[in-house]
């Protein structure tokens, strides 16, 4: 079932051959979220959003009338929101370091770097009839941490709202 931890577990479990994934479902538009423990790999989105919005169970409060139901929205994660790894990159500097060579100028190219990588950075769509792998290995999704989606009320105000602004890092 959903909750909201105080702080999130970074755990992955690899069990029978297939990643358990921490999810982090997000709500903007009532700045709300469910933080879901185990989601395997292999489960479908819909299945997923099913489970979180079980007609059996109440309603959340932040929305008594149930305008969010699994068939009435969709989904997105931000692309590109964090560093891609290279293939055996290793961290060459401390915390400290990088950022005493931030304030002194000498790391300004990679802060350019990361201005470029804002520019790019857009609301994906993620079919609901795909699993949380095929979601993830989508072009431009790169998890840091933990799988975040966001969901809104498919063509809403704020559903517009959201694809006009972007994401922000």
């Amino acid at each position: 079932t959903p909750s909201t931890p105080h702080c999130f577990s970074h755990c992955l479990a690899i069990l029978q051959g297939k990643i358990h994934w921490p999810v982090l479902i997000v709500y903007d538009e009532f700045d709300q979220s469910d933080y879901l423990q185990d989601v395997d790999e292999t489960a479908d989105i819909s299945d997923v959003l099913a489970m979180l919005f079980d007609p059996s169970q109440p309603p959340p409060e932040w929305d008594p009338t149930r305008r969010y139901s699994h068939k009435s929205t969709s989904l997105y994660f931000a692309s590109y929101q964090c560093k891609e790894l290279e293939k055996g990159s290793k961290k060459t500097q401390s915390d400290a370091d990088f950022i005493s060579g931030l304030l002194s100028g000498s790391e300004r190219k990679g802060v350019e770097k990361e201005y470029e990588r804002a520019e790019k950075s857009e609301w994906v769509k993620i079919d609901k009839n795909k699993s949380l792998l095929e979601a993830l290995q989508q072009e431009g999704h790169i998890v840091s941490g933990i799988p975040v989606l966001h969901v809104v009320e498919t063509n809403s105000v704020y559903e517009r709202h959201l694809l006009s602004t972007g994401p922000g890092i």
